[in-house]
């Protein structure tokens, strides 16, 4: 393929005829798509609209096509499902759901089933509205899903995995990054090269992604507007891992943004006890009033303390919530 110039997506599949291809697929696509190629979708017949987004080689379906708008790819690629688990511990399995389809179906159908079954909504009132705030923000999974979709290495033989623990959400691909972007690169601007150049330009073209690599760093923006740390993008064997955490004042969480062992001490015993004050500070962290002063208002400018009065024995600190945190009520 390297040779050829050629994607695997962009292949050839010689045993699908086009009685594989789901037309309310296609339908649906149409209407994601006005906006982005409102001259393409005005075809009627679908296989001039197939032939017209390069889905189609002398008369042949690509890859691509069956992935996008097959009946069942599955039937050419049993690899190309999307497994969820509910995870107790790294060996305890909960539960389990398989999504298959087409990836326009497997991408609903694996956020819906995330957002019913496996993870918990905060809800919250804005006046006589109500919101849902699932616990995990919707379109940085959306983000993360759509990246596995498009860009996993479907020679592989592995499945797509998203694994719910109490604690952390993982989501796992198998495909090695471009060596044009390390895995460091990911939580800053870098290029968008990619796997699949197929599946991406038809996912751009329902407006589902941008081309600009910016997609990672939408999802760690999502997770911080939620008042969640940042997720871990992790390269690892040719498997792509996304890590999202539940809890942002972990011990782990707090070193990785610099804070010393006083401030995470400090910190852990504010989310225990909900305040501390400076003599407080002092006593649990066995350090003078200027340190723990000192301390502490490192932590409010690094929004992770809130302090609660201006000077003097009344003063406290608690830990700094988000604002969609703020008086919900949690559901299942």
């Amino acid at each position: 393929m390297k040779k050829s110039g050629s994607t695997w997506d962009d292949i050839v599949e010689e045993r699908a005829g086009f009685n594989e291809i789901n037309n309310d697929s296609i339908e649906k696509f149409k209407k994601y798509a006005v906006d982005r190629i409102p001259s393409i979708i005005k075809e009627t017949v679908n296989t001039t609209l197939l032939q017209k987004l390069n889905l189609i080689d002398y008369g042949d379906l690509k890859r691509a096509a069956i992935l996008l708008f097959g009946n069942d790819p599955q039937k050419f690629y049993l690899q190309s499902v999307v497994r969820i688990g509910k995870f107790l511990s790294d060996t305890e399995i909960q539960t389990t759901d398989i999504v298959k389809g087409n990836l326009f179906t497997q991408l609903e159908s694996a956020l819906e089933i995330l957002r019913t079954k496996y993870l918990v909504s905060n809800i919250k009132y804005e006046g006589i509205h109500r919101r849902d705030i699932l616990e995990y923000p919707y379109e940085a999974l959306r983000e993360a899903i759509i990246n596995a979709l498009i860009h996993r290495d479907y020679s592989g033989t592995s499945q797509i995995q998203i694994r719910v623990y109490p604690d952390k959400l993982m989501l796992m691909n198998e495909g090695k990054l471009p060596p044009e972007i390390p895995v460091e690169k990911l939580k800053t601007n870098h290029l968008s090269i990619p796997r699949n150049t197929l599946l991406a330009k038809i996912f751009y073209y329902a407006g589902f992604i941008e081309s600009w690599g910016h997609g990672t760093i939408k999802i760690v923006e999502n997770c911080m507007e939620q008042g969640l740390p940042e997720p871990d993008f992790i390269e690892e064997n040719g498997v792509m891992t996304v890590v999202f955490y539940k809890d942002k004042w972990t011990e782990e969480n707090l070193k990785k943004r610099g804070l010393n062992d006083r401030q995470i001490k400090a910190v852990l015993y504010v989310k225990v006890n909900g305040k501390i004050t400076n003599q407080e500070y002092q006593v649990i962290c066995e350090t003078s009033n200027r340190t723990a002063t000192r301390d502490s208002a490192e932590l409010v400018s690094l929004k992770i303390f809130q302090q609660i009065g201006t000077t003097g024995k009344g003063t406290k600190y608690i830990l700094r919530r988000h604002k969609d945190a703020k008086d919900a009520t949690k559901t299942s």
